[in-house]
């Protein structure tokens, strides 16, 4: 990739950040209440909660790029983004499930359904671009994360 072909590039990082940014939004005026919430050992401090989410969107985002601009069958590339359109909007409804809706025990069997659609969205990117399912890894590895800490809080808050 030698060229970045700017309006699909920043587009996708409009589309995953952006729905980061509003999930922030729907549920900020909550967030005070998982901060205040009995939280497990390994709870990382609330500063970073942003800037992880951030860097993970952009990874995302980037990925979803290298999708976009692939020379793949339109059907294998229409497959891998709109599983991944999918996963982000359970993601999505995550934040407002967990933080709006204080479900903690339905937030954590989400977050089930969102490793899956995660994986699944995974699997179809490296159909395509093994690099495009690699920028994935680490947002799997922090909703893996987030299964704990919410799994957790639902424990003690129960």
């Amino acid at each position: 990739m030698n060229n970045i072909q700017l309006k699909p590039f920043f587009a996708c990082l409009f589309v995953s950040v952006g729905t980061g940014v509003l999930a922030t939004l729907f549920t900020k005026s909550t967030l005070d209440l998982y901060l205040g919430a009995a939280r497990p050992a390994l709870f990382p401090p609330a500063f970073l909660f942003p800037l992880i989410w951030g860097v993970l969107f952009m990874l995302a985002g980037f990925g979803l790029y290298l999708i976009f601009i692939s020379g793949a069958e339109t059907r294998l590339r229409s497959a891998a983004i709109d599983s991944y359109m999918l996963q982000l909007a359970a993601g999505f409804m995550w934040s407002i499930i967990f933080f709006n809706l204080r479900s903690f025990g339905f937030a954590s069997i989400w977050l089930v359904l969102m490793l899956g659609l995660l994986l699944y969205t995974m699997h179809t990117f490296r159909r395509i671009s093994c690099t495009a399912a690699l920028l994935l890894i680490p947002y799997l590895l922090w909703i893996l994360f987030t299964g704990y800490l919410s799994f957790a809080v639902w424990l003690r808050s129960a």
